[in-house]
């Protein structure tokens, strides 16, 4: 069931208060005609009823009249005209006080107590007093203003106290409004979050498994086929030595797909730092591709994890792509940590590639920039045909882990 806004209730409250009114003057028409027979004459009751059904009019139809303003005085001085001629016609000392009365409080209510509202009361007031001081006399009139002033005052304060009620409800229901509008932005920006959230889990589960089961297989594959080709050549001995390496790949693969499934599942552990795990990894491309390499770094220990974690993994794809693709014969990598940055360059003298060009389905590149993304740093591949290739990496370093 659909509940009631505030709006609804100030529209309700104002139809009740025209019905009223209508109840109030259609009331005062009926007892004016019995109490004053000279009413019923035609020449009176034509005009009297013609202009009492104008001024009701004119209240129901006041919503549509005030939404232009250029209407309102026109309309406050149009009802005065037509109760001072109904109180002239009907010659009633009441009713100068029940219409009247009634117009202050609607004009109190429309204008609030401004000069235009103030202006407003004093001319119906003024009117009223014409009414009376030619229907009786002078002492009638004065006797009316004494009883009219606590009415106008009792009038005035329940009209602001109702115009106030009306305001704090038209400003509970936009507050109201606005906060279901924060509602529901909250909501789509909740669902927003949880896309992102899961398109930047799917990024980073493929990032993980690329650069640990597929490395690792492809290390494998290439490793398996050195073997092969020493095989075919009867060189036991160095097929049985790439075998121990393929072996001691196939072990590495599989820690580092267990570790991959820790760390997703919020577990940790102890690892090397960040020159020992690059050295590591440099000794192992050797053994596997017969490469040379030349390593320098000048950076200490007490890197942040992460940080030592992401330049393993992109250092990884990076000789991974050359051991494949480079045709290399010397890999050069420069590790360095500057006002307050850490640069990785790595090198290599192979065929090189144009970047603009890499073929669909080869995900390094796009894992080795993410993963520099997502480290806050930049990522930089620079490669001409026949000149080698060189990539650089350059990540922030916090202030508490800076390196001498």
């Amino acid at each position: 069931m659909k509940s009631k806004t505030p709006s609804d209730k100030i529209e309700k409250d104002t139809i009740w208060f025209m019905w009223i009114l209508t109840f109030v003057v259609v009331g005062i028409y009926i007892t004016t005609l019995f109490s004053n027979p000279n009413v019923l004459k035609p020449v009176r009751l034509v005009p009297f009823t013609i202009l009492m059904a104008v001024h009701l009019f004119l209240h129901w139809w006041l919503g549509k009249i005030t939404k232009n303003p250029v209407w309102i005085p026109r309309y406050v001085i149009a009802q005065g005209v037509i109760a001072f001629t109904v109180i002239l016609i009907s010659e009633s000392i009441v009713l100068p006080i029940a219409l009247f009365m009634g117009l202050i409080g609607e004009v109190i209510g429309l204008l609030g107590i401004t000069r235009w509202g103030i202006l407003a009361v004093i001319y119906y007031v003024v009117l009223g007093v014409i009414n009376v001081s030619v229907i009786e006399d002078i002492r009638s009139m004065w006797g009316w203003l004494i009883g009219l002033v606590p009415m106008l005052f009792f009038v005035v304060i329940y009209v602001m106290l109702y115009q106030r009620q009306m305001d704090a409800r038209e400003k509970a229901q936009d507050l109201a409004n606005q906060l279901e509008e924060a509602n529901q932005q909250l909501s789509e920006y909740a669902v927003r979050v949880e896309d992102l959230t899961l398109l930047a889990e799917r990024q980073r589960m493929a990032r993980e498994l690329h650069d640990t089961l597929s490395q690792g297989l492809v290390g494998l594959i290439l490793q398996l086929e050195a073997v092969d080709a020493h095989l075919s050549k009867h060189q036991v001995e160095k097929a049985r030595e790439i075998i121990g390496l393929s072996m001691e790949r196939a072990r590495l693969t599989l820690s580092e797909a267990r570790y991959t499934i820790g760390d997703l599942r919020g577990e940790k552990r102890v690892d090397l730092s960040l020159a020992e795990a690059l050295q590591e990894e440099l000794d192992r491309f050797k053994k596997t591709s017969g490469v040379d390499f030349h390593f320098e770094h000048s950076v200490s220990d007490g890197l942040p994890q992460k940080m030592t974690e992401t330049l393993v993994r992109i250092t990884t794809e990076a000789l991974s792509n050359i051991l494949r693709y480079a045709n290399a014969k010397l890999v050069t990598i420069n590790l360095s940590a500057i006002d307050g940055k850490i640069t990785l360059l790595i090198r290599d003298d192979g065929i090189g590639f144009n970047p603009q060009q890499v073929k669909e389905g080869h995900y390094g590149i796009i894992g080795m920039r993410e993963r520099a993304k997502l480290a806050g740093g930049t990522f930089k591949i620079t490669s001409q045909a026949g000149q080698g290739t060189t990539i650089e990496v350059v990540l922030l370093i916090e202030k508490e882990h800076e390196t001498n």
